[in-house]
């Protein structure tokens, strides 16, 4: 089973990238103003409509890079999963940590 899984996905897989690369280019071509955005936005509606676990992976990893920078930018957050109550947060706190 796992023998069929690879052999189609070996052919269905560079069939999506392919598909979604060429949406990107007639919408270059073709697509009225603004090409580049009417272009990515139909290129990521392909992928995340053939492969939508391509979704599930994307969030978290956006909330891993957003940990990362706002760590960088000396904002520590005790706990990724909190970036997404900060989306229905009305009020902010800020305090200095103490050395």
């Amino acid at each position: 089973m796992q023998r069929l899984a690879d052999q189609i996905s070996g052919i269905f897989v560079p069939a999506v990238l392919v598909l979604s690369a060429l949406t990107f280019i007639a919408w270059m071509i073709f697509g009225p103003d603004p090409r580049l955005s009417y272009a990515v936005t139909t290129l990521v509606a392909v992928l995340v409509i053939a492969c939508p676990c391509a979704l599930g992976l994307a969030a978290p990893t956006a909330i891993m890079v957003g940990t990362g920078k706002a760590a960088e930018n000396g904002i520590l957050v005790r706990g990724a999963m909190r970036w997404r109550s900060c989306a229905e947060s009305t009020r902010w706190c800020w305090t200095r940590p103490a050395h």
